[in-house]
């Protein structure tokens, strides 16, 4: 049984103390959207002060741990093994001691794991759940795991919904009940994108090892079947057959990745196409890309989208679910039909043969981004959800 201990952070004197205390609950603290939108949702509520936000991960540490932590955000691990059945076992009786101990007003889940566990432990408390859910398909889950799902559905207090497509999915393929559901689409801090002046381009490039004078076309997120990184591949090779001073990246990893390699290798693909793995410097990457790059069947919200039009990128994106909600009808981003090759290729080779054009473009991201999704606005939305279901219970 890990020590469910921690030192507080000490507050300072012009900022009060929160009366009121959310315990997040997600799986782990790896690369992903979800935690890189916990991060700025913590940080956001850390500045407001009507909460007292606190993070417990089903998993082990990692750097974004540490990031945490010297932002004073008070952390548990609970260092269970995602596929360890013994483990995972022994969740729920750890989470119910760590809700005893820091007895919140809230619980905010994050990811499937945690949704799951995070509502089962505090069903024995009563404390309300929140759920955050940013998928908008379960045709890969088990039956089991679909009809686990279901049942708790019922037993949260709020589902908060990244998008009106995921709304949709859970009100129709999960049941929920419509007065549960509240649509509050992701949001990012601009701050944490902020480029380092102490990084030029040129050095940035240089150490992803692309010549300085290329443009860059970048795709970001898990190799797995939803983000079509297959797609990706068409996309530049039909972009490169029609000019060669541009340079592909993508950054990610999953269980597609040796054969979408292999695959590159077979196109002919060499230098001019690189797989960087996981990264937690996709700050640094978008900002020498030149064109960002989405190829998804399907999206809740997806982050990265945000992230790239904070920093002023121009964005290719197929035209589905939470991408279609932030670009359709605006000129902040061009949007192509899912899965055709030819026209996302259209897209990306218009952009790059008109600096002008993403330039116009990337600056109506960033507006678009600062007035619809700056972070403080998210925050301040799922507070008032807090507030509501707190006070229904008091």
């Amino acid at each position: 049984m890990p020590r469910l201990d921690h030192q507080r952070p000490r507050q300072r004197a012009s900022q009060g103390i929160a009366s009121l205390k959310v315990l997040h609950i997600i799986d782990h603290l790896g690369i992903g959207g979800a935690q890189s939108f916990l991060y700025d949702l913590v940080r956001a509520q850390q500045k407001r002060g009507r909460f007292f936000p606190a993070i417990c991960c089903l998993t082990e540490r990692t750097g974004l741990s540490v990031k945490l932590e010297e932002a004073d955000v008070p952390l548990w691990h609970l260092s269970a093994g995602r596929t360890q059945l013994m483990k995972i076992g022994l969740l729920i009786p750890r989470l119910w001691r760590l809700l005893k101990q820091e007895n919140p007003s809230v619980v905010h889940t994050h990811l499937f794991a945690s949704g799951v566990f995070g509502r089962l432990a505090a069903s024995f408390r009563d404390i309300p759940v929140v759920i955050h859910e940013q998928c908008n398909e379960s045709a890969s889950a088990s039956w089991f795991v679909k009809q686990v799902d279901h049942f708790l559905a019922q037993r949260a207090a709020a589902i908060l919904c990244v998008s009106q497509s995921t709304a949709e999915f859970n009100r129709i393929d999960k049941g929920v009940p419509a007065r549960k559901i509240h649509v509050i689409p992701n949001g990012i801090d601009p701050e944490r994108l902020a480029p380092d002046p102490s990084l030029p381009a040129e050095k940035i490039k240089r150490e992803l090892g692309v010549p300085k004078d290329l443009l860059l076309v970048t795709g970001v997120g898990r190799f797995v079947r939803q983000k079509r990184f297959d797609v990706f591949l068409r996309i530049a090779s039909i972009v490169w057959q029609a000019r060669q001073d541009v340079a592909f990246l993508i950054a990610g990893d999953g269980p597609e990745r040796a054969p979408l390699e292999a695959e590159a290798e077979r196109m002919g693909f060499r230098g001019q196409l690189r797989f960087l793995g996981n990264r937690d410097d996709i700050n640094l990457i978008l900002s020498v890309t030149d064109v960002l790059l989405l190829t998804s069947d399907f999206e809740g919200f997806p982050l990265t989208l945000l992230e790239a039009m904070g920093m002023g990128r121009p964005v290719v994106a197929t035209d589905v679910d939470g991408a279609h909600e932030v670009l359709g009808h605006t000129s902040a981003g061009m949007l192509y039909p899912a899965g055709d090759a030819l026209r996302g290729a259209q897209a990306v080779l218009a952009l790059l043969s008109n600096p002008e054009l993403r330039k116009t473009i990337g600056s109506a991201a960033r507006d678009k981004v600062l007035t619809c999704y700056e972070i403080g606005g998210t925050a301040s939305k799922i507070e008032e959800i807090y507030e509501r279901i707190t006070e229904d219970i008091s």
